[in-house]
C-alpha cells in the first residue's frame, strides 16, 4: 500500500509539473483572457433559463425527465455556484476547439528553444503568428466550430447517458439542442474576443 501511495505521489507530482509547465507555455505564447471566460460562463445559465422555461421546452423536459416543480424550486446558491463553475470549465475547454492557433503551440511546444524563445521553432512560431495570428478569429467561425463541438461531442455524451438511463429521444433532443446552441454561442464569443 505504501509503495502504491508513493508511486501515486510521484505520478501526481509529474502531472502537476506538466500542467504548470503547459500553462506557462500557453501564457507566454498565447494570452488567455480569463475575464472573458467568467462572462461566457454565464451563457448556459442565461440561455438555460430561457430554453427550459415552461413556455419553450420546460414542460416537455419536466415530463420526459420525470421532474416535478418542487425539485426546480429548491435550486439554491450551492447549485448555482456549482453550475457556474462547471460552465466556466466548459467555456475554458471550448477555446481549444474554436481557436486553431492553439494547435501550432502544441505542435511546437516541445521543440528545443521554444519555451526559452530562442530556437528555430520559436522563430517559426513568431512568423506564423505575424502572418496568420488573426485568421479565422471571428464570431461566425467560432459559432461554426462551437456548433460542431455541441453536435458531435455534447450530443454523443447526452445520447450515451440517455441510453443507459432509458430516456426518450425527446429528452435527448431537448438537452442536445440546448448544448449545441450554447456551444455555438460560447464558441463564437470565445473565438472573437479571446487573445
Amino acid at each position: 500500500m505504501q509503495v502504491f501511495f508513493l508511486n501515486s505521489l510521484c505520478f501526481f507530482k509529474k502531472l502537476n509539473d506538466y500542467v504548470l509547465l503547459s500553462h506557462h507555455k500557453f501564457e507566454i505564447m498565447y494570452p488567455i483572457n480569463y475575464f472573458l471566460f467568467l462572462l461566457v460562463a454565464l451563457v448556459p445559465i442565461v440561455l438555460g433559463y430561457a430554453w427550459y422555461h415552461p413556455n419553450i421546452f420546460g414542460k416537455i423536459w419536466q415530463s420526459e425527465a420525470k421532474i416535478v416543480q418542487e425539485h426546480i424550486s429548491n435550486f439554491g446558491i450551492k447549485q448555482f455556484i456549482l453550475l457556474y463553475v462547471l460552465s466556466f470549465l466548459f467555456a475554458f475547454s471550448l477555446q481549444f476547439s474554436v481557436i486553431h492557433q492553439y494547435h501550432i503551440i502544441s505542435i511546437l511546444s516541445e521543440e528545443v528553444g521554444f519555451v526559452d524563445q530562442t530556437g528555430a521553432a520559436y522563430k517559426d512560431y513568431i512568423y506564423f503568428f505575424d502572418k496568420y495570428g488573426s485568421s479565422f478569429r471571428t464570431f461566425k467561425h467560432g459559432f461554426l466550430h462551437g456548433f460542431l463541438h455541441g453536435l458531435f461531442i455534447c450530443m454523443s455524451i447526452i445520447g450515451v447517458i440517455s441510453i443507459f438511463e432509458r430516456k426518450s429521444w425527446k429528452y435527448v433532443l431537448i438537452h442536445s439542442g440546448f448544448w449545441i446552441f450554447v456551444s455555438a454561442i460560447m464558441g463564437g464569443l470565445i473565438c472573437q474576443f479571446n487573445g
